[in-house]
């Protein structure tokens, strides 16, 4: 993460960042550091200054899962678009409950490629 950062800081994104992460990597985070009594998760937060995001959807460029995307916070940079509106779909009644399917697409739209930095390699 600290290589991520020293790297968007060079391209003049200052903090703060937000960090996205898989769920094992942010349950490892929890761990603490030697002798310190500090989780590398405050650690984290503390450099980036800004919120951990965790998302099972994360893929590295090759596909593999042990990555993390570290991108400086802002609209400007990235944000979120509804590529399908709420649908709601009737499925069946069971026992009197009436089962329904609800589908909706929230995609991420990259503004600004060079305020984003792939992390990978986590262990």
């Amino acid at each position: 993460v600290r290589a991520a950062a020293k790297k968007l800081l060079e391209k003049y994104y200052p903090p703060p960042y937000d960090l996205i992460v898989q769920p094992s990597a942010f349950m490892d985070a929890h761990t603490l550091i030697a002798n310190t009594g500090i989780s590398q998760v405050e650690k984290i937060k503390e450099l980036i200054q800004g919120n951990i995001y965790i998302s099972s959807q994360l893929k590295a460029a090759d596909g593999g899962t042990d990555s993390a995307i570290l991108i400086k916070s802002g609209a400007e940079n990235a944000d979120l678009c509804v590529a399908q509106d709420l649908k709601t779909f009737y499925m069946q009644t069971v026992d009197m409950n009436h089962h329904f399917k609800v589908y909706e697409a929230v995609v991420p739209r990259i503004k600004r490629p060079t305020a984003i930095c792939e992390i990978t390699g986590i262990t």
